[in-house]
């Protein structure tokens, strides 16, 4: 199994070389395709055609090689087919996979990532220890730091009584980790591209020759073992992306935009995936809750419509109900099997982890000998597994924790009932079901916000919204092509919108943008 994932995930092979296509680019566009700056940034907003408008540069510069790299594989699969023979696809771990030999040297210890119960028996450690080196080790592997320290332990919001003892765990599972000749602790897909970080080698072709520009898409969210990588090559660089998008603080991800300074940014701000309807929403969440200044959405794809969530169910079509949460998409699932309605869940039902959700329920039904999964097996009981979830703030396990909660014995018949219902595809669902955060990079023409967001409307002159959730609300609205219905909370925000108190007051919206969201204000749900 390791062995198929590992030729499927890292073997990004060069695309064929294609004619350059015909397009008309809008003068934003024109302007980065022309650009003579040797490195450049480009805000991108939802839906501005970004992709288009770097194949566009690649294809204006077709005797320079290039290399685009891509946030996963699904992504440079699509770029691959999209960019012209100049321009090399690649995966940052497909890179670091080729060059640490990870097939020789860690396949048989390769791991997904680590759980405390991976720490804890090796190293006679307790639950909680493990758990807090992990998040070290995490942050570290992330990091553009060469050895762990406290400023990891101080960035994983590890408490100070219990650094010392986290720091040392850390270190030690991270130097068995990266010894290829031992099984103590697996090596992580992060481990290895940390340790490519470390190495000091360069992104470079498979013949060892140089690029001469790196496209940098999704900065906003790129790690920044990532972004020490891209920054130490001499190749001019173009960074893409949108800080209101960036939605995976939690992994450590950093804005990386942020640390191309003193080069010419340029704005995509005109989206051709919805209308202005959807564009004035959007503008509303990024005036008053994210606090954007310089532009906003010009929605150019034609008539869009914003209404409530309760019009939802007179809907004609397809439709995607994207939630905050996997429990929500469970929970919603079940409404679905009653009303015979067609679904399918973006990733498969494999995204919702119900293997794990079975493993759990065992727990709680204490039938231990039917649990499959090694860590779940080493609790005593549910009740120690949601205490030591909760103290160690695994937000998986907390998640699964509280679908077994909920639905307590009739959760084996759910389980089963979904990975029954669950079409193998979209085209024949009248449902289209997908956590925000999955719905990323895709666009469909009608959208459902369920109810399981941050609440705007309580949240915003309260204790204050998180960006990173202001961000997910924005993203999740900008999948929407022709309708977007609304939940209720959103929807009573849209009407009478007020500023988030965490934002720096310095940062506030300037007078055009105020005007235009004003414009915006005015129509009603």
């Amino acid at each position: 199994m390791a062995i198929s994932y590992a030729k499927e995930t890292f073997d990004d092979e060069p695309a064929a070389v294609k004619p350059a296509p015909l397009v008309n680019y809008m003068p934003e566009q024109k302007a980065i395709i022309e650009s003579r700056e040797p490195s450049i940034k480009v805000s991108a907003f939802a839906g501005t055609g970004k992709t288009t408008t770097l194949v566009g540069y690649a294809n204006n510069r077709r005797n320079d090689s290039m290399i685009y790299l891509a946030f996963n594989k699904a992504i440079q699969e699509e770029a691959a087919r999209k960019f012209t023979g100049n321009v090399e696809c690649r995966t940052t771990h497909s890179i670091a996979y080729q060059a640490m030999n990870v097939q020789e040297k860690y396949l048989k210890k390769l791991s997904f990532g680590l759980k405390p119960f991976d720490l804890a028996k090796p190293f006679d450690a307790t639950y909680i220890d493990a758990a807090n080196a992990i998040q070290i080790l995490n942050n570290f592997t992330s990091s553009a730091d060469s050895q762990i320290s406290e400023i990891n332990a101080i960035a994983a919001n590890i408490k100070p009584g219990m650094r010392p003892r986290a720091i040392a765990l850390a270190k030690e599972a991270w130097k068995h980790m990266i010894d290829p000749d031992t099984d103590k602790v697996p090596m992580t897909h992060d481990g290895y591209l940390k340790l490519f970080q470390l190495s000091g080698k360069a992104i470079a072709k498979r013949n060892g020759e140089l690029y001469k520009t790196v496209l940098f898409d999704e900065a906003q969210d790129a790690n920044p073992v990532t972004t020490a990588m891209v920054m130490g090559l001499s190749a001019n660089k173009v960074f893409v992306g949108d800080r209101h998008q960036s939605i995976y603080a939690f992994r450590g991800a950093k804005n990386a935009m942020e640390m191309m300074t003193g080069i010419a940014e340029y704005p995509l701000f005109s989206s051709f995936r919805f209308g202005q309807r959807v564009a004035d929403a959007a503008n509303i969440i990024l005036g008053y809750t994210l606090g954007e200044e310089k532009h906003s959405l010009r929605g150019l794809g034609g008539q869009s419509r914003v209404t409530g969530g309760g019009n939802a169910a007179r809907h004609s079509g397809q439709i995607a109900k994207l939630a905050r949460t996997n429990g929500t998409i469970l929970d919603m699932t079940a409404e679905c099997m009653e009303s015979n309605v067609p679904f399918y869940i973006v990733g498969g039902t494999d995204s919702l982890k119900l293997n794990l959700v079975m493993d759990t329920f065992y727990l709680f039904a204490n039938q231990k000998d039917r649990i499959v999964n090694a860590q779940i097996k080493q609790f005593d009981s549910f009740d120690e597994m949601m205490t030591l979830s909760e103290e160690s703030d695994d937000p998986e396990y907390k998640a699964i924790c509280k679908v077994v909660n909920r639905h307590e014995d009739n959760t084996p018949v759910l389980v089963d009932s979904v990975k029954k219902a669950c079409l193998p595809s979209a085209k024949k669902a009248t449902v289209v079901f997908s956590t925000a955060h999955r719905s990323k990079g895709l666009e469909f023409d009608a959208v459902q916000l369920l109810d399981d967001f941050t609440s705007l409307t309580l949240n915003s002159q309260d204790e204050g919204v998180d960006i990173q959730e202001g961000n997910l609300i924005y993203v999740a609205m900008t999948r929407a092509k022709n309708t977007l219905y609304l939940n209720e909370d959103l929807a009573n925000f849209l009407e009478c919108p007020s500023r988030n108190i965490l934002l720096d007051e310095a940062v506030g919206i300037n007078d055009r943008l105020r005007g235009e969201v004003k414009k915006a204000v005015s129509f009603s749900i």
